[in-house]
């Protein structure tokens, strides 16, 4: 896509053109162009045309934003970490969020479903559906 816009680096380009091009979807046109924006190389106009800025170093902007995917994989990761730990807790829920957010709670808050479930109150069985149906 780089190479699109720096061969004609002297005109804007509309994004669709270069799209039909180099074979990308809108949605990973639309991605393609602010990770190129976030490196610097290119500037979306205020026409939505797409143009290469000038004295850009592309393999700067490779590295750059390589890394920055590397970061976004990884926060992802973190991300479906932190909510498997949330699904896995044994815990009160409420307090897990809470110290999360980074307020104090000295739970348990009475209403967790896990705490219900121990203790014998919630019969969920295999035919139970979702948790919410079991609550």
């Amino acid at each position: 896509m780089w190479q699109a816009w720096r061969a004609e680096e002297s005109r804007p380009m509309n994004p669709e053109e270069v799209a039909g091009e180099v074979g990308l979807s809108k949605r990973k046109l639309a991605t393609a162009i602010q990770r190129l924006e976030d490196a610097g190389v290119t500037e979306v106009l205020p026409s939505g045309e797409v143009r290469a800025r000038e004295h850009a170093d592309p393999a700067e902007a490779a590295r750059a934003t390589a890394e920055e995917q590397e970061r976004r994989k990884r926060m992802k990761k973190e991300n479906l970490e932190q909510t498997r730990a949330y699904a896995d807790a044994a815990g009160c829920r409420r307090e897990l969020l809470l110290r999360y957010l980074g307020d104090e709670f000295s739970g348990p808050c009475n209403f967790c479903d896990d705490r219900a479930a121990a203790s014998g109150e919630i019969a969920a069985g295999a035919g139970a559906g979702t948790r919410r149906e079991a609550v």
